[in-house]
């Protein structure tokens, strides 16, 4: 049979939860961060907490109560959001970053307010970061507890924030804190043309969903086992960048574990034999990434089919486009085995070791689509060439791998330069040290950069401790010239 892969498509990108993973109480270690101008404008009353806190080791905390209206694409929440400041600085103001204002009539704000009914002064900013004024600096180790109410309007859309006709989609649908950076402010970035601009702290969720027309028919698809009962469905994950879930009433549930994680697809019921090929895939995707990285790090995995045309990670949990399970043939030389093994790998480099993906996209995506080609030199050794040849070297791609998502100006662009020319660096990086010294780096990183936000300063740094190799011509080959 020939084989054959689709025309190339945006990987993104699988998440993970660090459920059983490393938990300390320092900061995230170096994250690039864009620093927040400050606004004029006199601040309202406010109050702050004292450092004690029902958070796990500084981790911010939400508890998201949801109302579900799925016939009328609508959630009414209350949530609830524990921060404690672990930078350096005293912190006058909070940050919110509110995805869901970037979709017109899509979020109201009902009340944000603290512990004592004090409501403090707001502002809006970039359209999306909500700036919440603080009575009293937050002392460095202090804590905040904030309570906000709001309504959630979905657009229509194929995406992973909407509905269409046979779902309900949620990735970043709740208020968050971004990652702050002793000395230089929030770590925000307004969306590019391509790629991904949000970046996350791991933090702790429990999340409620409540439907108000209780449907036999109605499935969440989530990141995390849920507990029932008659008022709905609750869910508790920890150590976790994001909180994500797909809603519907027709979904085909394939299930299986792998040791002690459990596995799910919840695709469509005409592409049963696709969603079983990536049910078999992930599940051989866990074995190989563990034989190389370390432990999976959560106790599940969710993969959710959606219409729209590409993907999306979350922690514990990514979306497929249909494209990929409508044109499987069978083989394993096709993008829905190839975004699978890409997918399941983010559980490592994005959920375990995070990134900012606006400014240093390459320290996930570049690792990550070479896990592409970790998983078929392992699970099918016989593609691998193929793979190579189709996913790789038949494209050209052209660009610089530390390139942000702001120096490209679409997707063909980006996706050249990031994903297939850093899976390009990742092989000759491994050529140059060895694949001892390589894996034996890439098992320390994945300790060492547990929770954390990594740079690419700590990336060369730690490679430097395994390999004393000369890393210039590789360099000088796929990377921007030192200014």
């Amino acid at each position: 049979m020939k084989a054959r892969f689709l025309a190339p498509a945006l990987l993104l990108l699988v998440s993970a939860c660090t459920a059983g993973a490393q938990a300390d109480n320092a900061s995230p270690t170096s994250p690039i961060s864009s620093p927040t101008p400050s606004d004029s404008g006199q601040a309202a009353p406010s109050a702050t907490v004292p450092s004690a806190s029902s958070q796990t080791n500084g981790r911010t905390r939400y508890v998201l109560d949801a109302e579900l209206d799925y016939s009328n694409h609508a959630l009414a929440v209350e949530e609830t959001i524990s921060y404690t400041n672990r930078s350096d600085d005293d912190l006058p103001q909070l940050l919110l970053v509110v995805e869901a204002r970037r979709y017109p009539d899509a979020f109201e704000l009902l009340v944000i307010q603290e512990p004592s009914g004090a409501v403090p002064e707001t502002r809006w900013r970039e359209q999306a970061w909500l700036e919440v004024d603080l009575s009293n600096p937050l002392q460095p180790g202090d804590s905040i507890t904030l309570t906000l109410q709001y309504h959630i309007q979905l657009p229509q859309s194929s995406g992973t924030f909407g509905y269409d006709e046979r779902q309900i989609n949620l990735a970043n649908w709740y208020p968050f804190v971004p990652p702050y950076e002793t000395g230089q402010g929030w770590v925000v970035h307004p969306p590019g043309a391509a790629g991904e601009h949000l970046v996350f702290e791991s933090a702790d969720f429990e999340v409620a969903i409540t439907p108000i027309e209780p449907s036999p028919n109605l499935t969440i698809a989530a990141p995390a086992p849920a507990q029932q009962n008659d008022q709905g469905y609750h869910y508790t994950l920890t150590s976790a960048r994001a909180f994500a879930l797909a809603v519907g009433e027709d979904f085909l549930i394939l299930r299986k574990s792998q040791g002690d994680i459990s596995l799910a697809v919840y695709a469509f019921p005409e592409h049963r034999l696709a969603a079983y090929a990536v049910l078999q895939n992930a599940a051989l995707a866990i074995q190989v990434y563990q034989a190389r990285f370390g432990a999976y790090p959560c106790e599940q995995l969710t993969v959710v089919e959606f219409a729209g045309w590409d993907g999306l990670e979350s922690d514990s949990l990514f979306f497929l486009s249909s494209s990929y399970f409508e044109t499987y043939d069978g083989s394993p030389a096709n993008y829905l085995t190839a975004l699978t093994a890409h997918e399941t790998a983010h559980q490592w480099w994005y959920g375990q070791v995070a990134n900012d993906q606006a400014t240093q996209p390459w320290l996930d995506e570049a690792l990550v689509t070479y896990c592409e080609a970790l998983f078929y030199e392992e699970a099918y050794p016989a593609w691998e060439s193929l793979w190579w040849e189709f996913r790789i070297d038949r494209l050209d791609p052209e660009g610089w791998v530390d390139s942000t998502i702001y120096e490209h100006d679409g997707f063909d662009s980006y996706v050249g330069a990031v994903y297939l020319r850093g899976a390009q660096f990742m092989e000759a990086l491994r050529s140059a040290v060895g694949d001892e010294v390589f894996f034996a780096f890439l098992r320390d990183y994945a300790v060492q950069g547990s929770q954390r936000i990594v740079s690419a300063e700590d990336f060369f740094s730690l490679l430097g401790e395994h390999s004393g190799a000369d890393l210039e011509p590789v360099l000088a080959e796929y990377f921007s010239p030192s200014p």
